[in-house]
């Protein structure tokens, strides 16, 4: 009896061990504005990286380190403004059939925005910085292979950032596009 409980245990944990852990990187493009520019059209760049921390057949979990940049401008006559904002915001990711060719996928985070902003006039220029804490939420779509050295696109249509800034907040929706490099 001591023996199959001793054999049973050892194969749940081979069963673990089997557990895929691939990690991944994304780079992705889109569109949303930047925080407290209100500006819909302003270009977004983004790294992620990816630790699988669960995985089964059905659904799983894994911790996203997103960086996202966004800029903005504006050109008027006698005026010229340029917005930049960087985003750091640690977040956990749901997915559905991980080990599936198409795997939806969910994002919430916290993290940190810095916005810098540059206003020249004909009487002079302006620069301000600021940084504060942001909630970040995606839902998305990965179509592709999650072997290492094959390639994914990622589509994500609706993302939500919130940004704690002007004591008042900001809220912007961001839709991204991307390749997705299984490691």
């Amino acid at each position: 009896m001591l023996t199959n409980l001793v054999l049973a245990s050892l194969g749940g944990v081979a069963m673990a061990a089997d557990v895929s852990t691939d990690s991944s990187a994304e780079i992705v493009l889109g569109a949303g504005a930047v925080p407290g520019t209100g500006d819909p059209s302003t270009f977004r760049f983004g790294f992620r990286a990816e630790i699988p921390v669960a995985s089964g057949d059905v659904a799983g979990a894994g911790v996203v380190l997103p960086i996202e940049f966004g800029t903005s401008g504006d050109d008027g006559w006698g005026f010229q403004a340029r917005y930049t904002a960087m985003e750091l915001a640690p977040s956990m990711r749901g997915r559905l059939f991980p080990d599936s060719v198409v795997r939806p996928y969910g994002d919430l985070g916290l993290g940190i925005v810095y916005r810098f902003s540059d206003v020249d006039t004909w009487f002079g220029s302006v620069d301000s910085a600021q940084t504060a804490f942001m909630a970040r939420s995606a839902l998305g779509i990965e179509i592709g292979g999650r072997d290492p050295g094959s390639v994914a696109l990622v589509l994500e249509p609706i993302g939500y950032r919130h940004y704690g800034l002007d004591g008042d907040g900001a809220d912007v929706y961001a839709a991204m596009a991307g390749i997705q490099f299984p490691l």
